[in-house]
């Protein structure tokens, strides 16, 4: 089963998609805002996922300067 979250970031808002452990599409998302796709139900519980937006967050911070992940 997929599984995808939506992450705000200062180049928009991203959508993350994650089959097994591995993520499978990071694509932007035009024309809606986050509040939107937080109101669609997502599964932002998967450890990839989770992973990998807190990731994001860290190097739009300043706090990272690569992103680590494990793509299919």
């Amino acid at each position: 089963m997929n599984e995808f979250c939506f992450v705000d970031s200062p180049i928009g808002v991203l959508e993350l998609e994650a089959e097994s452990n591995f993520i499978s599409r990071i694509k932007f998302k035009e024309g809606d805002s986050l509040q939107l796709f937080k109101e669609r139900k997502q599964n932002s519980e998967s450890p990839i996922l989770v992973k990998a937006s807190k990731q994001i967050d860290e190097y739009f911070n300043g706090n990272r300067k690569f992103l680590i992940y494990h793509l299919s």
